[in-house]
């Protein structure tokens, strides 16, 4: 599909989305690596979170209570099945004086210790 866990922000002021495409520009053009897209509802300007390349930036995200972040889960190696919990900060990408020119975001791990990870369960 084009836009994949489709979620809104507890305020409305946000959308976002997994999408397969290279960039906002053109997210029909498609590299196989799901990234991380958000709307600002208010100004229906849309920007690309995350920039993986080699493995999907994410599996689940989820905004934060306040809006100011992005929580999302990112296998350490592809096919492990374990994954790091991290955050990234939206203001920026939608308020130009607080991106630093040229930048691609670092998200913050979440989980210090690297030999610690999350699970994801399904119950069935």
């Amino acid at each position: 599909p084009h836009k994949d866990q489709v979620r809104i922000s507890g305020s409305g002021k946000y959308l976002a989305w997994l999408s397969r495409g290279r960039s906002v520009d053109d997210p029909l053009d498609d590299n196989g690596v799901m990234n991380i897209f958000c709307k600002d509802l208010e100004t229906s300007q849309i920007k690309q979170l995350t920039f993986a390349k080699e493995r999907d930036a994410c599996s689940h995200f989820i905004f934060n209570a306040d809006e100011t972040e992005i929580l999302f889960l990112q296998e350490i190696r592809r096919g492990s099945e374990s994954y790091q919990l991290f955050a990234l900060e939206i203001v920026p990408f939608f308020d130009e004086t607080k991106m630093e020119e040229k930048k691609e975001p670092n998200p913050r791990n979440l989980i210090k210790d690297p030999r610690m990870t999350c699970g994801i369960g399904f119950v069935g």
